[in-house]
This record gives structure tokens, sequence and C-alpha cells, in this order.
């Protein structure tokens, strides 16, 4: 079976080191034993002792074995430490990519529910304009809308005052058009098609009788509503495109 990439090298085992070890002995006997086997062992051992040192030469050994143990455990040392910074870096990059997926969906979620908002605010603007043109088209606005036509022809005095009695209806309704206008809440377009034509119509009858007359015809209202209504103008001619 071939030796897994991770295993360590076999002197740097417990059975490694014992078998270096163990070699050194062997060879130091052997070369302490082995004068003794010829034929003048006994001065040839005597020479032999005399001349490298029996002890010097075990202890030399096992320093050498001591450097070569050394060296092979910092070999492995040194391979673990490059295999867990190639651990480490692979988890760097996967919790960079999943920040970047974190990112990537907080920003869809923030895209989603904003687009969600301006649904809903678009709905209400809808629901908020369709709600005056029901106001505008009820039966109760049919006598203010006709005296409207009676507005510049009615010069001054008593019959002015019981015409613009009569149109405060309509000043008012174009006074709230141009609050709610300011505020933001109405569909333009929808309005416009709705019954944004006549009531620019009616804006411009209210505002040609001039400062007298509105004070004649509206004593209060005007002072009061007067910009609201020249906005609501605006506001509609914005859509339409028209011109005075």
């Amino acid at each position: 079976m071939a030796k897994g990439k991770n295993e360590p090298a076999f002197l740097a085992t417990n059975k490694g080191a014992f078998a270096l070890l163990a070699l050194v002995v062997v060879l130091w006997a052997i070369g302490w034993l082995l004068p003794g086997w010829t034929a003048d062992g006994q001065d040839l051992r005597g020479q032999f002792g005399d001349q490298f040192g029996a002890i010097n030469a075990l202890f030399s050994g096992l320093a050498l074995a001591g450097v070569v143990l050394a060296i092979v455990h910092q070999r492995d040392e040194l391979r673990l430490q490059r295999d867990e910074l190639r651990l480490q870096r692979a988890d760097l990059k996967l919790q960079r990519r999943e920040l970047e997926l974190t990112r990537e969906e907080l920003a869809g979620a923030r895209e989603a529910q904003e687009a969600q908002l301006e649904h809903n605010q678009r709905v209400e603007r809808q629901r908020l304009t369709l709600g005056l043109a029901e106001r505008f088209s009820h039966r109760e606005m049919t006598k203010p809308r006709h005296s409207m036509g009676e507005l510049k022809r009615a010069s001054a005095g008593a019959a002015l005052r019981r015409v613009g009695s009569e149109c405060r209806p309509i000043l008012h309704f174009a006074a709230d058009v141009g609050a709610m206008a300011n505020a933001g809440m109405l569909d333009r377009g929808l309005a416009f098609a709705t019954f944004g034509p006549d009531l620019i119509h009616y804006c411009y009858d209210m505002e040609a009788i001039g400062p007298e007359g509105q004070d004649m015809a509206w004593p209060d209202d005007w002072r009061n509503r007067g910009e609201l209504v020249v906005r609501c103008r605006k506001f509609l001619q914005d859509n339409s495109g028209s011109t005075p």
C-alpha cells in the first residue's frame, strides 16, 4: 500500500528512532568485537581501542542519530505547517465567498423591499386619486360645476357673491387636490385622465376674476386656499403639457 501524503516518515516514528539507535549500537559493537575474531585478536583489539576510542565512537554515533532524527522531525513539522496554512487559505476563501453571497442576498432583499414599497405607494396614490375622481363626478358637484360658467359673467356685487357661494365646492376641491399634490399623494396621469381638463379650466376661471373678485366671491376661502388652487392647476398642467 502506498504511503499517505500526510503519513510521517518512518524515522519520525518511535519505531524508526529505536531502529536507528539500535543500528548505531550494533555498528559500534561490531567495530569493538570484530578485531577479536582474527588471529591476533587481543593485541589488535587493544590497538583498535587505543586508536579510535570505543566510547567516543558510540556517543558520536548516537549524536549523529539524534541529528538525523531532529532533521526528520523538523521536516514533518514543516510539512504539517504547510498543510495547515493551505487549509486556512481554503477556509478564508470559503468565508469570503459566503460574505459575498450574504451581501448579494441582502442587496436582493433590499431591492425587493424597495420595489414592494414603491408598488404600495403607487397603489395608494391611485386609490386616493380615484377617490377624488369619484368625488368630482358626484351629483353634489353638478350645480357648482354649472355655476362655474357664470363666474366670469357675474361682474360684481350680490351676483358675484351668489355665484361664488355656489362655486365654493369647486374651490375646496381644487385646494384639496393642490394640498395632496404637494404631499406626493396623487397619481398625476390618472388625475389628469379623470378630472384634469375640467378642473384646469375651473382654476383658470377662479384666477381670472382677479383679487377683488376673489375677495368678494370668497372673502375668507381664497386667502386660505388660493395658493393651493394655483398649485392644483400647475400639477395637472405638468402632466397635460398644456399652457395658459
